[in-house]
């Protein structure tokens, strides 16, 4: 049975899908969002993470060897409150599809139990890694980071073109998909730039969207990390002030399911 490598596991949250879900962050991924809130799953290595609270110090070790079989057993945990909810599971990271040969291990029981099963992915995987667990996939999370190549790579260091070909395989292969896009001051938070986003994504035949303001959640972890944040100094953004750039959404994508969210 396959290992996976997992930063942390989640139970009853409310923000990654509908209903009440387990999230399993796994650790890991490819790029390198200068916004990142999930620092710690960023890299494939365990780390040691300080923090000081009250003048108390106390360290956390993130990253953790799990078994598929002791992975499942803890998501089943709280099937009850699944069923109850209309809630599921929910693989983040970190990037989930980077470790898709565990994925496709514990998926398929997933499924087998009935359970509502989410990918959050940012997409700059291969196409193999899709074909793997697409069949156990209820809804893909697909993360839009910018509206154009250069973008792309100056801010996550990914590779545009193959985002935008596992984008359109999805949808044009009968998946369920929503896009999410996190709005970002000095990056994507204009109307202008917007427009350019909804342009791409109805191009690639998107037809849900979300979008998520930018907050400092993660502050902390860099701090406990010992690194540098270039938002750290950045307000949270109020939802009311996404808006203008929901209208222009709703422009292109009229569904009840393009929305703010986060």
């Amino acid at each position: 049975m396959k290992e996976g490598f997992i930063s942390d596991v989640q139970h009853f949250c409310v923000s990654d899908g509908d209903g009440i879900r387990t999230t399993v962050f796994f650790k890991g991924c490819n790029l390198h969002c200068a916004w990142c809130h999930n620092v710690e799953c960023i890299s494939c290595e365990p780390q040691q993470m300080r923090y000081v609270i009250g003048g108390q110090e106390s360290m956390r070790t993130c990253g953790k060897r799990m078994t598929a079989k002791a992975l499942i057993a803890e998501i089943l945990e709280d099937e009850k409150f699944y069923a109850r909810s209309g809630g599921g599971v929910t693989f983040s990271g970190g990037e989930p599809l980077l470790q898709a040969d565990f994925l496709a291990e514990v998926m398929p029981i997933v499924k087998a139990h009935g359970i509502h099963a989410i990918i959050d992915t940012a997409g700059d995987v291969s196409r193999i890694a899709f074909d793997k667990v697409a069949s156990f996939t209820d809804t893909f999370f697909f993360d839009n980071k910018a509206a154009n190549a250069q973008d792309f790579r100056k801010f996550t260091g990914g590779n545009f073109e193959n985002v935008t070909n596992n984008l359109r395989y999805l949808i044009e292969s009968g998946c369920d998909v929503t896009v999410r896009i996190p709005v970002i001051p000095e990056h994507n938070f204009s109307t202008e730039y917007m427009e350019k986003t909804c342009v791409l994504l109805k191009d690639c035949g998107v037809k849900k969207v979300q979008l998520l303001p930018f907050n400092r959640l993660g502050s902390a972890k860099y701090a406990a990390l010992g690194l540098s944040y270039r938002y750290k100094e950045v307000p949270t953004m109020e939802k009311s002030a996404l808006l203008p750039l929901l209208a222009i959404c709703r422009r292109y994508f009229p569904s009840p399911e393009t929305k703010i969210d986060g």
